[in-house]
């Protein structure tokens, strides 16, 4: 509430093929309302997607089910993406993967590499800060940026 920072998982049910964290094992997946949530919160600007490129095709095919376009803003990473509900445009933005697994798909970047190039110690966990700082401003700064 502090930071007026909702937290949802798209997912309300599913079964998985092996017990681990990975969008892709889903099977069966049960939506949660989203649109409806949506509506109920009106101050709702932007949905924040942790990484994984399935919950946002999940995203797309909930959406698609309640014909509601998703459009594409920008290719670079973060992904921002739009969609209306009512009246209302909301963003969608697809932040970089907090998980270890993500690493060799940052250090494939080309803004990763600028950065690395530019600062010896940047490693993947400031490139990650640095996006997430954008949609979370409390997250203090690191040493090479102040």
């Amino acid at each position: 509430r502090k930071y007026g920072i909702g937290i949802c998982d798209l997912v309300e049910q599913c079964d998985r093929e092996k017990m681990n964290a990975s969008d892709s094992g889903m099977k069966n997946v049960v939506f949660r309302d989203v649109v409806g949530l949506l509506n109920d919160f009106q101050s709702v600007h932007t949905l924040l997607f942790m990484g994984s490129s399935v919950a946002k095709l999940f995203f797309q095919r909930y959406l698609k089910s309640k014909k509601i376009k998703f459009t594409l803003l920008s290719e670079t990473s973060p992904q921002i993406h739009k969609l209306k509900t009512g009246k209302r445009s909301i963003r969608a933005v697809s932040l970089i993967s907090p998980s270890q697994a993500a690493n060799r798909a940052i250090g494939a970047m080309q803004s990763y590499k600028v950065k690395k190039q530019q600062f010896q110690n940047y490693s993947p966990f400031d490139f990650r800060a640095e996006q997430y700082r954008i949609y979370f401003p409390q997250i203090k700064k690191n040493n090479i940026f102040d």
